[in-house]
């Protein structure tokens, strides 16, 4: 999987030599909420709160014509799930971070063009690779301990792959700077953990800046 993502990466760059005046480059941000992210074990409550999911990243698209382009992104984000313990014990919940890196080889086509507002629908697909994992306890005196844990289930799938479908709204303050918005949806093919009931997905919401050269 991971040779394919340098044959892409080759197969945009020798595109984008033919002409600099398509390119256009966008810096973004945003949240995240991921569903199936972990499974509930017996005598355990399962925490899937997104709230301190994220990711941060750049793209690149060539465009081929008034409507049409090719896209492709680099992004680095975070997800944090866990689980808390169901009576007795000293622990109150043990939370696990996931750091991955995203490379999205993707298509957008322009649906609609008023004045300075442009709207894309877009599609492609996304390869992920968790790149580092940590765990803290936050136990029941208010303490937290992060050395020597084990607690949540680290048998995760570290390479995963799927479709991701979405929109960009871009408002073009000049010539060559707009700002974006862009909603998103990926349905992954395989399950984060192999005992969850379904595959993993993600919904993310990213404003950004493009800059066209």
């Amino acid at each position: 999987m991971k040779k394919s993502w340098f044959v892409l990466l080759g197969m945009l760059l020798s595109v984008a030599g033919f002409s600099q005046s398509k390119i256009s480059l966008n810096f973004n941000g945003g949240s995240d909420l991921n569903f199936n992210k972990y499974y509930s074990k017996i005598n355990y409550e399962k925490i899937e709160d997104g709230g301190t999911d994220f990711n941060l990243g750049m793209d690149a698209a060539y465009r081929f014509s008034d409507r049409f382009r090719m896209r492709v992104e680099f992004k680095y984000g975070q997800m944090n799930y866990g689980q808390s313990r169901i009576g007795g014990e000293p622990t109150a919940k043990d939370v696990i971070t996931l750091e991955y890196m995203d490379f999205n080889p993707r298509m957008d086509f322009r649906i609609l063009q008023i004045k300075k507002l442009e709207l894309f629908v877009s599609t492609g697909l996304k390869f992920e690779c968790i790149i580092n994992s940590d765990q803290k306890s936050y136990l029941a005196d208010g303490s937290v301990s992060d050395t020597d844990l084990n607690y949540v289930d680290t048998d995760y799938d570290d390479e995963l792959s799927g479709w991701v479908t979405g929109a960009i709204l871009k408002y073009n303050l000049t010539k060559h700077i707009g700002v974006t918005m862009s909603p998103d949806y990926t349905l992954y093919f395989d399950e984060l953990y192999y005992k969850n009931s379904g595959a993993l997905q993600r919904l993310n919401i990213n404003v950004g800046f493009e800059w066209t050269l």
